[in-house]
């Protein structure tokens, strides 16, 4: 069984999501919630359930969720009591299964003696699964010619990113469980900062700095070691007449790299800093401190399109890379 060295200790749901719980009419089978980013809150019928006190129930509810269909029992049980022998792994997961019923309700799950799943008639509701699907509309509104449209849909992804996927959850000894939620956490961490990497360039473009910045510091935020980031992050307080707090990014970013990663700026983000370091405060232009090439002046080739967002993976990976952190692309 579970010990009680495994019960969870109560976490506060991201403010975004708060959106996503409703409370459910009488007589309707109700809504079940998870607000797995930033932490871990589960809501049934628009009221957080405190009963689940064992962190396995809890784990086996949300892989429940976030992959829909029936799992062979078995599975479920390697899972997360791979530890144990079979029949004692599978005996924890009929227990956890009837802690489910007992404190959500006796519809929630379908099962046989083979499989069991969450039942197609209980309506469910992820932040994850939201999330995704925001980005995933925002891609095929951009390709139908519709930016505005993909730009709200961006937002309201980043809106519901309240932090890390199962933020400060884990499940000793479940070294399976562990593996797909760290899968999960990276793919899910690597999607937000793209959709704020979009969200900068937009709004940078339409010369609506303060907005830039906010998500700009967001980026920081998830990622501190993001020099790409830190560079924008300085040109866009240049823009906005914040000369010195654009030359105290620099400083912060400096020491940042060299305390964690004992590395000096690349040679780029030092020569940022010296182009505002060495202006004159009326230079500040849009022309000289943005990003892109001023007006008239194409590229000596023909540029790259399509696959903005993996090309800026694969840049910041690069850069990553130059600093001694390693990663396969493939």
């Amino acid at each position: 069984m579970d010990t009680a060295g495994e019960r969870a200790a109560p976490v506060q749901s991201p403010g975004a999501n708060q959106a996503l719980c409703s409370s459910d009419s009488p007589g309707k089978v109700p809504t079940l919630t998870l607000l797995t980013l930033g932490g871990l809150e589960i809501v049934w019928g628009g009221r957080a359930v405190t009963g689940l006190d064992l962190r396995k129930t809890r784990a086996l509810l949300v892989y429940l969720a976030l992959t829909p269909g029936r799992h062979d029992r078995s599975l479920l049980a390697g899972l997360l009591w791979g530890n144990l022998p079979e029949e004692r792994a599978r005996r924890n997961l009929r227990r956890a299964l009837w802690s489910l019923r007992r404190h959500l309700d006796p519809r929630l799950l379908e099962s046989d003696r083979l499989s069991v799943g969450l039942s197609s008639h209980v309506p469910c509701q992820v932040d994850a699964l939201t999330f995704e699907a925001e980005i995933e509309i925002a891609a095929r509104s951009r390709q139908a010619g519709q930016p505005a449209a993909a730009v709200e849909h961006l937002r309201a992804a980043i809106a519901l990113y309240g932090g890390d996927f199962l933020a400060q959850f884990h499940l000793q000894g479940c070294l399976e469980f562990e593996q797909w939620m760290m899968r999960r956490r990276a793919w899910y961490r690597e999607r937000a900062l793209e959709t704020l990497a979009q969200l900068v360039s937009h709004h940078t473009q339409r010369g609506e700095y303060d907005q830039a910045v906010r998500y700009a510091r967001q980026q920081l935020t998830l990622d501190p070691w993001l020099e790409e980031a830190h560079r924008e992050l300085m040109r866009l307080l240049a823009l906005t007449g914040q000369r010195g707090a654009a030359l105290a990014q620099y400083e912060t970013c400096r020491r940042l790299l060299e305390r964690e990663l004992g590395l000096e700026p690349l040679e780029e983000t030092t020569a940022l800093y010296r182009q505002i370091r060495d202006a004159l405060p009326q230079a500040f232009m849009a022309a000289e401190l943005a990003p892109c090439a001023p007006p008239g002046r194409g590229p000596p080739e023909l540029p790259f399109k399509g696959r903005g967002a993996e090309h800026a993976t694969l840049v910041r990976w690069w850069d990553a890379a130059r600093r001694g952190r390693r990663r396969l692309a493939l």
